[in-house]
């Protein structure tokens, strides 16, 4: 047998055919197929090895973190020369900065993978945002950036605690990290209607109008400027973004070359109700998912 395709019209009261053999389109389509297949296989082994990895990094990194911190504060006594505890400030900063890059790579590859799972709870929002603020404030200090917090001491939102405030203290971290000393930044947070909007405010450098659609996909990172000072992945933007998007919200981000830059995170005020379901793990969109 042969595969044909028949196209029939009406033409001054009569049938007219078309008859075309498709055994080459459909041969074409079959090998795109099993190509599309073959890509999303390995792009899903892939992920699964970055997991995997990354898993296994956190373990050592937690080993020598530790110890650091042993030798820093002199546990079993004074380790001699103070260039010593100078290295070994070193390596525990070195280690935490690693940690946190693992960590990205994880919840990233978690999330391209469909298998990010949201827990809403009741969150208020000013303690919270006041843990955030002491996380970063020993960077601020050094920086020399000032952080102002306004928020309404019985804000509450219902949201993944722990994924909210990994965006937040990205934010605020680079928001820290592309400020100029004696700069600002201002985090708040207000209801309006049946929404709660978050906004990270700095004076820092900003970012060029062509590059902030950019910025929010993974590994992007803007050129230029401070960026060469402060090395990293290129993650942080990117999930925040995937996880207020897994929290039905969305980020905007305004900026100017110069004149700072505001991301504001938009956050649905859901009840209990809306998200007592049978099934309340939140999967990331699949289209926005990583094929190979």
């Amino acid at each position: 047998y042969v595969p044909v395709e028949m196209k029939t019209q009406s033409v001054d009261g009569e049938i007219v055919a078309v008859t075309r053999e498709v055994s080459m389109r459909n041969d074409r389509v079959e090998e795109l197929t099993v190509a599309r297949d073959q890509a999303e296989e390995t792009s899903q082994a892939r992920l699964r090895f970055l997991a995997s990895v990354t898993h296994e990094l956190r373990t050592p990194l937690n080993a020598i973190i530790g110890f650091a911190d042993m030798m820093r504060n002199e546990v079993f006594g004074p380790v001699g020369h103070s260039k010593y505890s100078e290295y070994a400030d070193h390596i525990r900063d070195s280690g935490l900065h690693l940690v946190d890059l693992v960590s990205d790579l994880l919840d990233m590859s978690k999330i391209e993978a469909g298998k990010f799972t949201i827990e809403r709870k009741r969150v208020e929002l000013a303690p919270l945002f006041d843990e955030c603020v002491a996380m970063v404030s020993g960077s601020a200090v050094t920086a020399g950036v000032f952080i102002e917090c306004e928020v309404s001491a019985n804000l509450c939102l219902l949201a993944d605690r722990r994924a909210l405030k990994q965006s937040l203290v990205n934010l605020l971290s680079n928001s820290i990290k592309f400020t100029l000393s004696e700069g600002r930044v201002k985090l708040s947070a207000i209801e309006t209607g049946s929404d709660v909007i978050i906004k990270i405010a700095d004076t820092g450098v900003g970012i060029p109008a062509a590059d902030i659609n950019r910025i929010g996909k993974p590994f992007e990172q803007v050129e230029g400027g401070m960026k060469a000072l402060h090395k990293g992945t290129g993650l942080g933007l990117s999930l925040v973004k995937a996880l207020t998007e897994l929290h039905g919200g969305d980020m905007h981000i305004e900026s100017a070359l110069g004149d700072g830059t505001t991301v504001t995170l938009r956050l649905p005020q859901l009840t209990v109700d809306d998200v007592s379901k049978p099934d309340d793990t939140l999967v990331f969109p699949e289209k926005f998912r990583s094929r190979g």
